[in-house]
């Protein structure tokens, strides 16, 4: 078991927007958590990887309960164990290719060339982020999120706005590189076209 919640609830300005959440998700496994917007998954995903804290619950991860841990201690469990796919790319773009991945490698298991071979941006190293395709950019995405194999990948509406062509080799591209590293992959998505790639659900 990487992850398990219990009895989770959470309010923002007094409104509970999530109540009574209970999972679990065994290492190396593959979850989804979906439902429609504004139902609370992406703040589900922030309370997973200790972003935000819960008004009540435990949020465990490796046995370690997250919701009673200090911030510093939080801080230190995410950077080396999760890695982020989000909805929003978030690439600076006057630094190039490898620059945006390196800024969030702290483990040198794998150096930035082996992660952009392994997308097939290994031509792309120098280029200025400003000037990548968006396809390119999202594959820059991708390897900035397992730059550290993490353990737990956390992916925020992956397939947001893409054609079916493109929605398809995103996640094949995530699950290429979660199997890879041997990283457990938890997105959440209210894309019904992503369900066929998981065998675990849960819907908010």
């Amino acid at each position: 078991m990487i992850c398990e919640i219990k009895n989770l609830h959470y309010s923002i300005s007094g409104k509970l927007i999530l109540k009574k959440i209970n999972l679990k998700v065994d290492d190396s496994k593959h979850l989804l958590i979906q439902g429609p917007s504004g139902c609370g998954k992406t703040t589900l995903l922030n309370l997973m990887s200790g972003l935000l804290k819960p008004d009540s619950g435990d949020i465990l991860f490796k046995n370690k309960n997250l919701s009673n841990l200090g911030e510093n201690e939080v801080d230190l469990i995410r950077s080396e164990n999760f890695g982020f796919i989000f909805q929003k790319l978030h690439l600076i773009g006057h630094l190039n290719v490898k620059q945006n991945i390196n800024l969030v490698r702290k483990k040198k298991s794998q150096n930035a060339d082996n992660i952009l071979e392994s997308l097939g941006l290994s031509n792309k190293d120098r280029q200025l982020a400003k000037y990548l395709s968006f396809g390119e950019a999202q594959r820059v995405a991708i390897a900035r999120g397992i730059a550290n194999d993490p353990k737990v990948i956390f992916a925020d509406e992956p397939t947001s706005s893409l054609d079916d062509s493109n929605a398809r080799n995103v996640m094949n591209l995530i699950f290429k590189q979660a199997r890879r590293i041997g990283s457990t992959l938890i997105v959440c998505s209210h894309d019904n076209r992503i369900n066929k790639y998981f065998k675990s659900f849960i819907k908010l």
